[in-house]
């Protein structure tokens, strides 16, 4: 079951939000404070700040939740806080929409949210993955590099040396770089 996120001092609006979604998402409901470390679990498919916390949500919290959660994040506010979220909605990606709102169109956005979320969890994925790899290439290389430099050895040799040193000692090819940096590299 897909999972949101309710942030709003409001309980009775949340718990009205709460019972409509509540047949497709499993709902937490928090105030401002508590939601910012909700969040940083990142497990949540959609983020829903009501923009009724006095001094609680407003656009520097928005742009927090987006970049602490690959989460949509929607903001339901009153037509005269939009004017402080439409920046953040354009510099972030944050779904902006003013009450009054229909429930169905609350409901509609959400469900929206979360289908375009699930499109897109797998190349974030991807993307951490490709990261990953692209810092222990970048660790290979420069331990190559200092083999290279400190020892005298050709990039075969020192990639060959890596090679056996990981195989030898059952480790990954970057724990034998970071260990050869450690032994031979003096810059740091």
């Amino acid at each position: 079951m897909k999972e949101i996120l309710i942030i709003s001092s409001n309980r009775k609006i949340t718990d009205i939000i709460q019972k409509y979604v509540d047949n497709l998402f499993s709902c937490s409901c928090c105030d401002a404070t508590q939601g910012i470390e909700q969040i940083s679990s990142n497990r949540f498919d959609v983020v829903l700040l009501l923009a009724d916390l006095p001094g609680g949500i407003d656009a520097s919290l928005a742009a927090r939740a987006v970049q602490r959660t690959d989460a949509a994040v929607v903001v339901l506010t009153d037509k005269n806080q939009c004017t402080e979220f439409e920046k953040v909605a354009c510099d972030y990606g944050v779904v902006v929409l003013t009450r009054p709102i229909l429930k169905s169109e609350l409901y509609t956005v959400i469900k929206t949210c979360a289908i375009l979320r699930n499109r897109y969890r797998p190349l974030c994925q991807e993307n951490a993955r490709l990261s990953q790899q692209m810092t222990q290439m970048k660790m290979v290389n420069r331990a190559k590099a200092v083999l290279m430099r400190t020892l005298a050895m050709t990039e075969d040799q020192a990639h060959h040396y890596i090679e056996k040193q990981a195989m030898d000692l059952h480790i990954s090819k970057t724990e034998a770089a970071i260990r050869v940096l450690r032994t031979y590299d003096y810059s740091n």
